[in-house]
């Protein structure tokens, strides 16, 4: 089987019934009637739009960089900013949330029943559809936890900080690197970690195994080291400072970009490659430039614009071409 990446855009979602657009509709009055401070900055940053027409990814990322104050004496962060912010965070996962054993995504399961060990699936997306889905086929225990190193397990192992003094390896084991893993470049509701960053477990990110009964965290509880509240790993596409704020985005990237370089097909889903996106843009283009020969590129997506983008950032002007996800599982995926 030729060994693939998926990469999963914000527009690989929107097919399934599990799914609130990040795009449009996220935002919703009525629900942000409980979020005033958020609703209010909001309706000041976007005063022309519906809220239901505002990007929350533009929302995020203007956030973030007021946030930040590009350390401009004239552009402190205010308390209502960060009141915001706090906000923002319990409303993400109030809409991008679904409760454990409620099903999964069947779309989805299609997608990835078939996927090789040495498949990568790389996500750009905040929710836990994919996780769910992975679960849902990884071999179970009789008491229902996964059996010996899953995709998954694998996966969720890259979260953890390496150290020499508790006898993990300072990278990859050899015989690992070559296999699959699930990276969502962007964060995930499912993740929290510890912002102290004198903190030993300053460089974690603890995810919510979703097969276990007890390890699942929420956004303030208090570290079990330092005390300071837990937050959610969740960034914007600029990354503004994400490498420096979360360590861990460093070797998640590094290990991205290596799974790109190997890809022999890489299979583009919902993918709009928006300006703002620069970071991606850059490991996406300068994957391409390391590899010997170009991948087969399959993308899934209805926008001409987008695909003209995909096409001319990796390199490929005959590529598989599929409207939509239910046409790519049906005519796209191997038969066996």
């Amino acid at each position: 089987m030729t060994n693939r990446v998926f990469f999963l855009g914000a527009g690989a979602s929107h097919a399934s019934e599990f799914r609130l657009p990040l795009m449009r509709g996220f935002f919703d009055e009525e629900y942000l009637e409980k979020y005033p401070s958020l609703k209010t900055l909001i309706r000041k940053l976007f005063s022309k739009k519906s809220f239901a027409e505002v990007n929350m990814e533009s929302f995020i990322t203007h956030l973030e960089m007021s946030l930040e104050g590009f350390g401009a004496s004239w552009n402190r962060p205010t308390g209502a900013l960060f009141e915001a912010q706090k906000e923002f965070t319990s409303y993400v996962v109030f809409r991008l949330s679904k409760p454990v054993g409620s099903g999964v995504c069947q779309k989805h399961l299609k997608l990835f029943e078939k996927k090789d060990e040495k498949d990568t699936i790389l996500s750009l997306n905040y929710d836990s559809i994919v996780e769910n889905v992975l679960f849902k086929l990884s071999p179970k225990r009789d008491n229902g936890t996964m059996v010996g190193e899953t995709f998954m397990e694998r996966s969720y192992g890259l979260l953890s900080e390496s150290s020499f003094w508790d006898g993990t390896p300072a990278s990859l084991y050899q015989q690992h690197q070559k296999l699959g893993y699930f990276i969502s470049l962007h964060g995930s509701i499912n993740w929290v970690y510890c912002p102290n960053e004198g903190c030993h477990l300053h460089g974690f990110f603890f995810p919510n195994m979703i097969d276990h009964p007890t390890y699942h965290y929420l956004p303030g509880d208090p570290c079990q080291i330092c005390g300071s509240g837990l937050e959610l790993v969740i960034v914007p596409p600029t990354m503004m400072k994400a490498f420096k704020r979360f360590p861990k985005f460093g070797f998640l990237w590094n290990l991205a970009f290596r799974k790109l370089v190997e890809a022999a097909e890489l299979v583009m889903i919902g993918m709009s490659l928006p300006d703002s996106d620069y970071y991606l843009k850059w490991l996406i283009k300068e994957a391409m430039l390391n590899k010997r020969d170009p991948p087969q590129l399959t993308i899934v997506n209805p926008n001409q614009d987008a695909i003209e983008r995909t096409k001319a950032l990796i390199g490929v002007e005959t590529p598989r071409i599929f409207s939509d996800l239910d046409e790519f599982i049906t005519n796209g995926l191997p038969s066996t």
